[in-house]
């Protein structure tokens, strides 16, 4: 995919949740998002580093999806599922730019979010950074948080993004896996197509279509010292894969 390809997934909802897809990534509220074990364990690694990282008892990776924002890889709370407008970072991450907020009952951006009015829960100190891949694409964010202000140094922003990297890196390689198990799926399909069409290739080579065995058993009534000249039969054997058919012939 290119990069304006990648910009177009930014904006566009149905782009971005088939670009989800082809991460495997199923953005339906009710879907298991991310089934791979091994990258969910790895991720969460890395989110329990973040948090360390960062003095912040939360901790999550986020996947936006048109209509959703799927915690994965959580350190510290339940991963769910909660719509994109309630999303803190869906208002910042297709910036592309990291935000880190002390207090985020008093930035404009996040004060009347009900993650941060108490509603659904009460954040103060919020950091996120893009999970931005080579394409341009940004599927979600890491980001730590908690429900005291706090702040954070230079260093520790800048090793924020590097875990972000370190996401990222694991959702490609999630990806190659899923594009070569469907690739694999895919082999798998055509072999056993062509494994049916050799069968009946082979069935017909050796059973004749009716109109030769009319014609074989006409010949037969003939008496010999009347058969002028030899009997040459074709018959046709189809190939329903690419709608063509083979020309058999037999002489007498």
């Amino acid at each position: 995919m290119t990069e304006v390809q990648g910009q177009l997934s930014f904006t566009d909802d149905i782009s971005r949740d088939l670009e989800l897809q082809e991460y495997g990534l199923d953005p339906a509220a009710d879907s298991t998002l991310l089934p791979n074990a091994a990258v969910m364990s790895a991720l969460q690694n890395l989110v329990r580093l973040a948090t360390e990282l960062c003095g912040a008892p939360f901790g999550v990776v986020n996947i936006i999806s048109a209509e959703y924002q799927h915690q994965i890889g959580a350190w510290g709370v339940d991963p769910g599922v909660c719509s994109r407008e309630d999303s803190m970072c869906a208002k910042v991450f297709l910036s592309r730019e990291r935000t880190v907020v002390a207090d985020a009952s008093q930035d404009p951006r996040f004060a009347d979010n009900p993650f941060v009015t108490g509603e659904i829960g009460k954040v103060r100190f919020y950091a996120s950074v893009p999970l931005q891949t080579e394409s341009g694409f940004v599927p979600g964010t890491l980001c730590v948080f908690s429900d005291k202000t706090n702040e954070l140094r230079p260093e520790q922003v800048s090793m924020l993004e590097v875990l972000a990297k370190q996401v990222v890196e694991l959702l490609e390689l999630h990806h190659r896996t899923v594009q070569l198990d469907r690739t694999y799926a895919e082999l798998r399909d055509s072999n056993a197509k062509l494994a049916g069409f050799a069968g009946r290739v082979s069935h017909d080579l050796r059973i004749p279509s009716p109109p030769f065995w009319a014609t074989w058993s006409w010949w037969r009534t003939i008496p010999t010292s009347n058969r002028t000249a030899p009997l040459h039969v074709t018959w046709t054997v189809s190939a329903p894969a690419d709608g063509g058919c083979w020309a058999c012939s037999r002489t007498f």
